[in-house]
Order: structure tokens, then sequence, then C-alpha cells
């Protein structure tokens, strides 16, 4: 799969803070141990701690088959993958083989887990600093408002 790893934003062309190597090894360790999804649940309990959409995709499905109580290997990912939209069967196949090649030990998911959740606070605070910045530009309520909407957005 072509995935462009130097993703960008509006942040005057900064490159937003995310590991690839991390998000790539904590779904490649699901793939191949879907007994350590239950633990990454509560490190990671939803897939916008992913930063790139194809991991967020992966990793949704991997939760909704957890809830649903179905299996999780490289099988059944694949099978709902061809569900989606702009599916691709050959790049799609070579990549979850990636990702689970990829992992360097199943025993650091934790580990790993833990980098794609302070990359996703990182990104965050990236987001809520823009939208402070935008709300003090504009001056939009009164600055005790602004401070107030500003904390809930650091704390959020």
């Amino acid at each position: 799969m072509d995935q462009k790893l130097n993703v960008t934003s509006g942040y005057d062309g900064l490159s937003l803070p995310y590991s690839p190597e991390a998000e790539q090894s904590v779904l490649g360790a699901v793939l191949l141990d879907a007994g350590c999804l239950d633990h990454l649940m509560e490190i990671l309990p939803s897939p916008n701690y992913f930063h790139l959409a194809k991991h967020r995709t992966i990793y949704a499905i991997m939760l909704e088959k957890l809830t649903a109580g179905e299996r999780i290997d490289f099988v059944t990912v694949l099978d709902r993958l061809r569900e989606q939209k702009d599916y691709d069967e050959l790049n799609e196949k070579t990549y979850l083989l990636q990702l689970a090649n990829l992992v360097p030990s199943i025993a650091n998911v934790e580990t790993y887990a833990n980098i794609v959740r302070e990359k996703a606070m990182l990104r965050g605070l990236a987001d809520a600093s823009t939208d402070i910045s935008q709300m003090v530009y504009t001056q939009v309520g009164t600055p005790s408002e602004i401070l107030e909407s500003a904390e809930k957005k650091i704390y959020a």
C-alpha cells in the first residue's frame, strides 16, 4: 500500500506528531494475538487515537469484532475491509501481512499503545492551541470566557 507517512496538516506545513511504527505495531500485535485487545482498549479506547485513516479503519474493525464476540485475525479483518468502498484487494492483503510482520515484539504492545496515545494527546494539544489562537485573534467573547473555553479544550 502506498501510504505516505510524512503527514502534514494546516499547521503551516508542520508534521503532526505520530509514530507510524507504533501504530503499525499495535495493529500487527492484535492480528497475531487478538487476546491483547482487551487490555489495549483501556489505553486506546477509540480508533481516533490513530493518526492514519487506514489505521483508524483497521482498529475500528478490530474493536467491532471484539464487541460482537467475533474472532479477530488476518482473514476476518481482511473480509471486513472488503466491505469498504475504497477497498483494494492486493494492497489491503499486502498491508495486513506487513502489519503482522512488522511487530518487533507482541510482549511490548502496551508500550506501543502508549506511544500512540501520547502522540494523539500531542495532536489534540495542537488542535486546541489552534482553536484557542483563533478565539484570541477573533476576540470572540470576553477574556474570561476565552480562558474558560481554553481550559476546557486543553483538559478535553
